[in-house]
């Protein structure tokens, strides 16, 4: 009896369902969040609001919308709308809405808890707005795809806000990858338990899980980067390049909408297809790519446009490019993220390090092999011209254009962290679990060398589980459920830099919160709140000066330290409730 699906590959659906218990317990761990994971938040969900501003809590169209749209119902609404919109066109630059200004303030002001709530949720009309994403995004640096993606899953769970929100995508990203790793172990190696050892071993890594956490665009990234490869191998294979390219032109676009880096990968992986197809005679093909390229190219520009000033004029793209063009620290560079991907991807402790040297001993043995056989880099010129045979080509195509983006990367980005590099941790998992399987799992039996890679991969996720992922940030909930314990209180949040994103979930409890630097305390006009409220929570980051803040407490409105909020916080903030003094100086 012939079988179906599902029971041919019982085994990797096991696989793929321990991975996925393993994830939830993982998500499940986490507590807060990078700073960058909140603008996530923000951009998906705060309708027009690209950025929260001290002086300016609430966006100039998110205002227009409030006033001049938005009415008591639907019809009106409507109505409200395309009046705006006849006059626009016909108006332009002179219409109502192109003029419309909502003025700063001069001073940071209080901005309340639902102000808050409605920057990090979804309620009301910001619920299925992909139309505010794509405004918000316009001013950052990134394509508005996975934020499209963020503001769906919040939408579905309207006015709520967890980690588990963000890592819902991530997860079935992981999915998605661990999948694609198979095929692509059957299609590369001929053997499918390569590209099962290589989700396992990427789906339990450190970088990985991180990669899981992260509520950012990198697992959005490296699933249309794995999903890219497989279909582009899958046509080298085949040949068929003329029809049938919906697929490709999609994944393409999808990847160019999640992240610019996308294209890291892509132009290598197209460059190298192209000179392969050009060796092999095979012309035509290439027109064919070239067209669904193009295609695919029209696509994602007509869509999003403002990805060319991003790349070339913003910021960080002329960073990244300044970055690419100079050579100071380039070694260095190279060397951390080196560190870095292999730490993540086998772990520091010391069955990582066994593991390592076990894959070594085994690389020594093989090319002792190679030159006792004369096979191999040792053989001869035919010898040589066989082992640039069809299988190390499709290696070659989908496993350098990983190379080169790590290269490429690691030179442009601004600061050298592992989700700069994350979108490449499926590719190295499956280097290494195909490199071993090449080293001892063809000259073995298929049982002995089932055993010999998982005892590699047993060593090195042990190794890996002895340290644990990043962004967990434990510890902070308790941080956050203080905030929840004084939500009756005002919150005075005094910071350096932006590092009041960390805190966007506690702004979210108090009653109001008052965001400013040190400098602004020391020289507010009078404030009404302050002078009236008795009891008041105060959030210093933690490189503000406490006695001076204290001191600028007392003296301006006559607070004074109470009580110090002992946290477990991984930011490190100082959480101190002042209360008004009575008869007394402190100072």
């Amino acid at each position: 009896m012939k079988q179906t699906r599902l029971e041919k590959n019982k085994m990797e659906w096991i696989l793929l369902a321990v991975l996925v218990m393993l994830w939830c317990v993982i998500i499940g761990q986490k507590e807060g969040f990078h700073m960058d994971e909140l603008i996530s938040y923000e951009m998906a969900n705060a309708e027009y609001t690209p950025w929260i501003l001290p002086t300016r809590p609430e966006g100039r169209l998110e205002r227009y919308l409030e006033e001049e749209v938005y009415q008591d119902t639907f019809s009106g609404t409507l109505s409200a709308f395309f009046a705006t919109a006849k006059d626009v066109i016909e108006n332009r630059g002179g219409s109502k809405l192109a003029t419309f200004e909502k003025e700063d303030f001069q001073e940071p002001v209080w901005i309340s808890r639902e102000e808050f709530q409605d920057y990090i949720t979804t309620t009301g009309h910001d619920r299925f707005r992909p139309d505010s994403v794509y405004f918000n995004v316009i001013t950052d640096n990134h394509p508005p795809l996975h934020f499209m993606a963020l503001n769906l899953v919040c939408s579905l769970f309207s006015g709520k806000f967890s980690p588990i929100l963000g890592c819902i995508i991530n997860l079935l990203c992981l999915l998605g990858i661990a999948k694609l790793l198979c095929d692509l172990g059957e299609l590369l190696y001929e053997k499918r338990i390569v590209g099962q050892a290589a989700a396992l071993l990427y789906g339990t890594s450190i970088l990985g899980l991180s990669t899981l956490l992260l509520t950012r665009m990198y697992a959005m990234l490296t699933l249309f980067c794995v999903w890219t490869a497989k279909l582009v191998l899958e046509k080298y294979q085949s040949g068929e390049f003329r029809h049938h390219n919906k697929l490709l032109i999609l994944a393409t676009c999808l990847g160019f909408w999640t992240q610019y880096f996308y294209l890291l990968y892509l132009i290598p992986l197209a460059i190298l297809l192209v000179v392969l197809l050009w060796t092999e005679d095979r012309k035509k093909e290439i027109l064919y790519f070239v067209r669904s390229m193009v295609i695919a190219g029209i696509i994602g520009l007509a869509v999003y446009p403002f990805a060319i000033d991003d790349v070339l004029h913003s910021g960080r793209g002329v960073e990244a490019l300044e970055n690419l063009g100079s050579g100071a620290g380039t070694l260095a560079r190279y060397g951390t993220m080196l560190q870095v991907l292999g730490q993540e991807l086998f772990g520091d402790g010391i069955l990582a390090v066994l593991a390592l040297v076990l894959l070594a001993v085994l690389i020594g043995y093989r090319l002792w092999l190679m030159k006792k056989e004369g096979k191999g880099i040792f053989a001869d010129a035919y010898g040589k011209q066989r082992m640039l045979s069809a299988f190390n080509k499709e290696r070659l195509l989908v496993l350098l254009p990983a190379l080169i983006y790590f290269l490429v990367v690691v030179k442009a980005i601004p600061y050298l962290e592992d989700r700069y590099i994350m979108a490449i941790g499926g590719f190295a998992a499956l280097f290494v679990c195909g490199t071993f399987y090449r080293l001892v799992g063809d000259r073995l039996k298929d049982g002995k060398g089932r055993m010999a890679m998982m005892l590699i991969l047993l060593c090195a996720i042990v190794g890996i589980l002895q340290s644990g992922p990043n962004y967990l940030y434990q510890g902070y909930r308790n941080q956050w459920d203080k905030a929840k314990e004084y939500r009756n209180l005002d919150c005075l949040c005094v910071y350096e830099g932006v590092r009041y994103y960390e805190n966007l979930p506690e702004f979210a409890e108090y009653e109001n919160t008052l965001l400013l630097t040190m400098e602004e305390l020391t020289n507010r006009s009078a404030d009404e709140r302050l002078e009236k409220d008795e009891e008041l929570v105060v959030l210093a980051k933690r490189q503000i000066d406490m006695v001076e803040l204290a001191r600028v407490l007392h003296q301006k409105y006559g607070f004074e330290w109470s009580e110090t909020v002992e946290t477990t916080s991984p930011f490190q903030d100082n959480f101190v409730i002042f209360r008004k003094i009575t008869g007394t100086e402190l100072w």
